[in-house]
């Protein structure tokens, strides 16, 4: 299977020599994605170069390169916002008002999302066996399939980062976050 690659890191481009006009590849850098949203401003770099908008910066880069390979791998339904549900659910199934706490929208919003990710035939919605009136939301079949896909992409968007910054960066970068994430959830 061929894979696209939507951001490399160098682009091949196709230039012309000014003085014999003969077409020349040429390589340069890539722009990279406008996920900022920010026009650069040297005066205020602080609001580029601040941690968590680099976080933010590195997750949209991240979550956008994910949404493409679905995509790619034939699931042009899904959009961003399934994520939530994709990243939030547990295999076995959870409360809509848990996912809604995990997800940080209100109860609502997550029975809108739940019953749209339904209609794709993604997930179920039923009754808690012990609570008749809470809804539990589960994987259907086709789910639990494309969940592993997203599971086979992430596998191969971590390879690409490894590769973009070398395996010692990487492991160094990944037990970083690995260790604030711990020092950050850590006791209440």
């Amino acid at each position: 299977m061929t894979r696209k690659r939507v951001h490399p890191v160098a682009v091949a481009v196709k230039a012309y020599s000014p003085g014999t006009r003969r077409a020349v590849r040429v390589r340069r850098p890539a722009a990279p994605p406008r996920l900022e949203g920010l026009a650069p401003d040297p005066e205020h770099a602080w609001r580029h170069d601040n941690i968590g908008r680099l976080f933010v910066f590195a997750f949209s880069f991240f979550e956008e390169r994910l949404l493409e390979r679905i995509h790619g791998a034939g699931h042009r339904e899904v959009k961003h916002i399934h994520f939530n549900l994709f990243r939030n659910l547990d295999r076995d199934g959870t409360r809509l008002v848990e996912l809604a706490r995990r997800v940080g929208i209100t109860k609502a919003a997550m029975g809108q999302l739940a019953r749209e990710g339904a209609r794709l035939g993604l997930f179920r919605i039923g009754a808690d066996p012990s609570d008749g009136r809470a809804k539990i939301v589960s994987f259907t079949p086709r789910g639990q399939r494309l969940h592993r896909v997203f599971r086979e992409q992430i596998d191969l968007l971590e390879a690409e980062f490894r590769h973009l910054l070398g395996a010692r960066r990487y492991r160094s970068l990944r037990a970083d976050l690995l260790y604030l994430r711990e020092r950050l959830s850590g006791p209440p």
